[in-house]
């Protein structure tokens, strides 16, 4: 055993250097963990600096955004608006109605009415048009209830869920008296410039 610490002693590195002590190692470690943990610090506020920037274009670009609610809405967009599609809404109603009817008359399946539903895909896509197009974001929401309630209630019946339907239906009549009383303003509206430009 003597002899191998002998000649460990006399051995020397190649590059003429001495071996570091277990003080200096231990620095180097320390230094080492040190250098890591700032690596991870600056990474975390490297990401957290980007979702901040990030974060604040969203809210930029949120601001930008027309807010929901009532948008202000010339009269002659509502009368080009009334012209195209008011028709088209109101041929939207007569149908679902008429289909209701035919239900509740024949106590037929939904789904066996074909003569009756196979125009909802026509008159379907010119009510989408039509809300689509709507200049007021307020009557836009109410036309989207109004066709969303219409689907409810004729998948109600189709599952036979009665008292989901007549829930769904009512909701319907609402949005529809809605759609009707705006008719009737807009109407009004058109009278009163009429008697203003006589």
């Amino acid at each position: 055993m003597r002899w191998f610490s002998v000649q460990r002693r006399r051995r020397a590195r190649p590059d003429g250097l001495a071996r570091p002590t277990k003080e200096v190692e231990a620095a180097v470690m320390e230094l080492l963990v040190v250098i890591m943990l700032g690596g991870c610090l600056l990474l975390t506020f490297l990401i957290w600096l980007y979702r901040r920037e990030t974060g604040a274009r969203a809210v930029a670009q949120l601001a930008l955004a027309p807010i929901v609610g009532r948008t202000r809405v010339t009269q002659d967009q509502l009368r080009a608006w009334h012209l195209a599609h008011a028709e088209s809404i109101e041929r939207w109603i007569r149908h679902h109605e008429r289909v209701l009817e035919q239900f509740a008359d024949t106590r037929m399946a939904i789904d066996l009415t074909a003569n009756l539903t196979n125009d909802d895909e026509q008159l379907g896509a010119a009510m989408d048009l039509a809300i689509s197009q709507h200049p007021e974001s307020q009557m836009r929401a109410r036309l989207s209830r109004l066709a969303v309630a219409k689907r409810n209630t004729l998948d109600s019946l189709r599952r036979s869920n009665w008292s989901q339907a007549k829930v769904e239906h009512v909701v319907y009549l609402q949005h529809r008296d809605a759609w009707r009383a705006h008719v009737q303003a807009f109407a009004r509206a058109e009278g009163d410039a009429a008697d203003r430009e006589s």
